[in-house]
């Protein structure tokens, strides 16, 4: 682990001479070595005795940066351990459509998958209208638990049209991806897709495989993914919401 008593403290001040608060300034200089490389996953962090002793602060004052930043997810704090730099939450473009393993493996973090049901189920009202299908078509329901270095980010129920993928129950989806067989099948890629975001509270059964508490707040997703003009694809994603963030960049 790094040891932050070598950052420079006279690289390292507050204003206050400034009509930003003390406690906000102090939060956006630990933003900033938490986003930089100086810190990595598990390093030593500050303490509130050393924020204190730094910057000649009050006790509530570190307290409550401290806080913001664990209650954010940056940090991790225990009591009779200190302070440790959490694991980076995992970020992914609004722009491309990136499968769960091939972002993990892009991170460096070894993905994870364990298959909870594989199930041929009838359509909901939405489903048939997103898919253009009829409502008694038959659907495969496809429902997976994704890890990160063993930690639980996300379920992804996967909806697929059971005639377009006569063979999608040939296959392993702990071990091969589902993107892979799904283009496999239809000898051609996945072109595009539509999405909807939302917060909504965890489940009770959702909770208990996320490891969070009922209620927690996760991000949801409910994706149509297309090949050509023709959808393939609905897509529900259930995040968990301190470890996963989306990102786009947008023009003014």
């Amino acid at each position: 682990m790094r040891n932050v008593s070598k950052i420079p403290i006279s690289a390292i001040s507050l204003d206050r001479n400034s009509r930003v608060p003390l406690h906000q300034q102090l939060y956006e200089i630990m933003r900033s070595l938490l986003d930089s490389d100086q810190y990595g996953s598990g390093d030593s962090f500050f303490t509130e005795a050393e924020l204190i002793e730094m910057f000649e602060i009050s006790r509530n004052t570190a307290r409550q940066v401290l806080t913001r930043l664990s209650d954010e997810g940056f940090i991790i704090r225990e009591r009779g351990k200190g302070t440790t730099v959490a694991k980076p939450g995992l970020q992914q473009s609004l722009e491309k459509i990136v499968s769960f393993t091939d972002e993990m493996n892009r991170r460096g973090m070894k993905p994870e998958t364990t298959v909870l049901s594989c199930e041929s189920v009838k359509p909901t009202e939405t489903q048939a209208k997103e898919l253009r299908i009829t409502p008694d078509t038959d659907l495969v329901c496809i429902r997976r638990l994704r890890h990160g270095d063993h930690l639980p980010i996300c379920i992804e129920e996967s909806y697929l049209v059971k005639e377009y993928f006569p063979h999608l129950e040939d296959y392993d989806y702990s071990k091969y991806p589902l993107k892979k067989a799904i283009e496999s099948m239809l000898n051609s890629r996945l072109d595009f897709a539509r999405q909807k975001i939302k917060a909504i509270p965890a489940s009770n059964e959702i909770a208990e495989f996320l490891e969070v508490i009922p209620q927690a707040p996760l991000l949801y997703i409910e994706r149509v993914t297309y090949t050509g003009n023709i959808p393939v694809e609905f897509l529900k994603i259930y995040y968990r919401g301190d470890r996963f963030t989306l990102y786009n960049e947008l023009e003014g």
